[in-house]
């Protein structure tokens, strides 16, 4: 074999070298490019249930079973609250709801670590006088025929320093906020008690709060009020139903139970 055959025969082999070897390369950079991209969708995707978790229970199911529905009829309310095509027929019908549920349930409150009690098992309880358990069956009702509802907790601190909000000992209150055809209006829990001004026009919480600050003598006279609005020494919070984590299931220690939709309401409101 000649010296110059011998010669392209070994830039042959050295070319088919670096081409196996370039060609390796290419397969180990896309096999890391590979387990790169499927682990950073396994991140995503664990990512993403666990969000998912998190919102399943931390989110206050406020599903009408046929037990809830039965305990509505019970109340005899149909007549009124079926049609609402007005404000005054909204009014009638939420008035004459807190006025029966006032009338017709005790007072007695025992919290003993339970769980709310769901309007069908509510009407049947002789311990129904809990704001939360009063609060969940007027936002079930109202919801159930055709009005929009959005609950709302009520806290007195001791400061104002941000920590104050984790104290045990804090006064705590379940109430509810319907939307009618002039806007929201903030429903006491424990009694008959309506926020409306002297115009009827209705009122959120929060405005209702103004009021008693600006010292304005703007309000309905003669009306019962609950313990939160007699004075302006509290905190207003839509969508949470419970920051320890307790009364609605599942019933884990320290996990707030939201309504995560009606967060939205503390970013803007009256």
């Amino acid at each position: 074999m000649s010296v110059s055959k011998e010669i392209v025969k070994n830039k042959n082999e050295e070319n088919a070298f670096y081409f196996l070897k370039k060609q390796n390369m290419l397969i180990n950079i896309t096999q890391y490019y590979k387990l790169a991209i499927s682990y950073k969708l396994l991140n995503i995707a664990l990512l993403a249930i666990s969000v998912f978790i998190i919102f399943k229970i931390t989110n206050v199911d406020s599903n009408i079973t046929d037990g809830d529905i039965l305990a509505f009829d019970s109340l005899g309310l149909s007549h009124v609250c079926n049609q609402h095509d007005t404000f005054d027929m909204e009014l009638n019908c939420i008035t004459e709801l807190s006025k029966t549920l006032q009338d017709r349930y005790n007072n007695i409150c025992i919290t003993d670590n339970r769980l709310v009690l769901e309007p069908e098992f509510f009407i049947k309880s002789e311990e129904n006088g809990c704001c939360f358990d009063r609060s969940r069956f007027i936002e079930k009702f109202l919801e159930y025929y055709g009005f929009k509802i959005r609950h709302v907790s009520l806290y007195v601190f001791k400061s104002n320093l941000p920590w104050s909000f984790l104290d045990k000992a804090i006064i705590s209150h379940a109430a509810s906020e319907v939307l009618t055809r002039k806007g929201w209006m903030y429903l006491g829990s424990l009694n008959n008690f309506i926020a409306l001004d002297n115009n009827e026009n209705p009122l959120t919480i929060h405005r209702y709060k103004k009021i008693i600050r600006s010292k304005e003598n703007n309000l309905v006279e003669n009306q019962n009020l609950d313990l939160f609005v007699k004075n302006d020494n509290f905190w207003a919070i839509y969508g949470l139903y419970s920051r320890s984590g307790n009364f609605y299931p599942p019933a884990i220690p320290l996990l707030p139970k939201f309504s995560w939709s009606q967060l939205v309401y503390n970013l803007h409101h009256d």
